[in-house]
């Protein structure tokens, strides 16, 4: 297959493979849902076999998590729970619903300590996030909107042994 979002698929699995020898992996879709993200999350969950299969052909054995969010004005972000079927992960995906927008910072910080503190890992697991989102997120430090810095984030996913990859 050829395409941006195959070759996006493709390039994050072969970066997770590469990244890591553990048989156990985690990988973490943390996914804005603001109305500007729909094609993206489409070309996303198209793909989405092709991570899964690349994965798995190269003995991994992965589960996957869900994480969506838009603005926490709006709501919070919402976790979907770990599965190793990758047709629950790809339904999940499938059901994504996109609402608000129009706003340029998204709650993005939150929801990735949304997933580091509410997901259970496997204890020996290579835990991955890949955070998907054309915005830029909102920060205690920037304009207090969010229960989060920068800073704090990085050191509590350095201290959770999470992996965090950006596409956007």
């Amino acid at each position: 297959r050829t395409g941006a979002y195959s070759g996006l698929m493709r390039g994050l699995a072969r970066g997770l493979i590469a990244s890591t020898s553990a048989e156990e992996v985690d990988i973490v879709f943390i996914v804005d849902t603001t109305h500007s993200m729909i094609d993206n999350v489409r070309g996303v969950t198209a793909y989405a076999d092709e991570f899964v299969d690349l994965l798995r052909w190269d003995g991994r054995r992965p589960r996957f998590g869900l994480v969506t969010f838009s603005d926490t004005t709006r709501e919070a972000a919402r976790t979907r729970g770990m599965t190793a079927k990758s047709g629950d992960f790809r339904n999940w995906l499938h059901d994504i619903e996109f609402t608000g927008g129009g706003g340029i910072a998204e709650s993005g910080l939150d929801a990735v300590m949304t997933g580091a503190q509410k997901l259970k890992f496997r204890k020996k697991s290579h835990r991955y996030f890949v955070f998907v989102s054309d915005g830029p997120f909102h920060d205690r430090d920037y304009d207090g909107q969010s229960e989060f810095t920068l800073d704090e984030v990085i050191a509590d996913l350095q201290a959770a042994r999470i992996v965090l990859d950006v596409v956007g």
